[in-house]
């Protein structure tokens, strides 16, 4: 795809396995195509491990700016994101956001999201976090997020992505930024290292929540 003086080349990766995430990846794309950027957009939902895995990054690699949305389950980023960051070729001048999509916990993917693409050499410009009806309630239990994301949501989401284009030119001191992501309590991290991090998952089967639930 061919650039020109005033515009980037942005690549969105996401999985959505309840059309949230995929919802605000289509805005963020129609806004920075507005904005005169070339923005491409990459879903992983519903394909296999394999594709997932051998995703040809060729496709992203010339890119300005990698805009990468994730589900949060049991406090995590979801596994096909996460893959999609460990296979990532190291790019010391690489730059990208990153955002979420959360029913009832935020869970510590914004702090793990930025570590996994520190590891590779991106700087992450910005971090953002969107309250959505949750996937996996419990009868029992009330959806407080039910109508969400709602036209305030989206306004944030407008002026995410409005920043995004600025930062690309003027990006923060880093390591201050990263810093800035770890906000949660000890308690917190303490109960998501013991408890979260080691048992969440194992809830939810691979085969399951690839396959199925972003049908439902």
């Amino acid at each position: 795809m061919g650039k020109n003086n005033n515009s980037k080349y942005i690549s969105i990766i996401k999985f959505s396995p309840f059309g949230n995430t995929l919802k605000i990846g289509e805005y963020i794309q129609n806004i920075l195509t507005e904005s005169n950027q070339q923005c491409k957009l990459f879903n992983l939902t519903g394909i296999s491990w394999q594709q997932i895995s051998s995703f040809d990054y060729s496709l992203v690699e010339k890119s300005d700016l990698l805009v990468i949305g994730s589900a949060v389950y049991a406090w995590k980023i979801v596994k096909p994101i996460k893959m999609f960051i460990d296979n990532l070729p190291i790019n010391k001048n690489g730059k990208a956001v990153f955002f979420t999509t959360y029913g009832l916990i935020t869970g510590y993917t914004l702090f793990n999201g930025a570590n996994l693409l520190r590891k590779k050499g991106y700087k992450v410009l910005a971090c953002l976090k969107v309250p959505a009806r949750h996937s996996m309630i419990f009868k029992k239990e009330d959806d407080i997020y039910l109508n969400r994301p709602n036209q305030q949501d989206m306004k944030k989401i407008w002026k995410f992505s409005k920043l995004n284009i600025k930062l690309l030119n003027k990006f923060p001191i880093w390591e201050l930024y990263f810093k800035k992501l770890d906000y949660h309590s000890w308690k917190v991290k303490l109960l998501y290292k013991f408890m979260i991090k080691r048992f969440g998952m194992d809830l939810i089967t691979s085969t399951y929540f690839n396959q199925r639930i972003f049908k439902r």
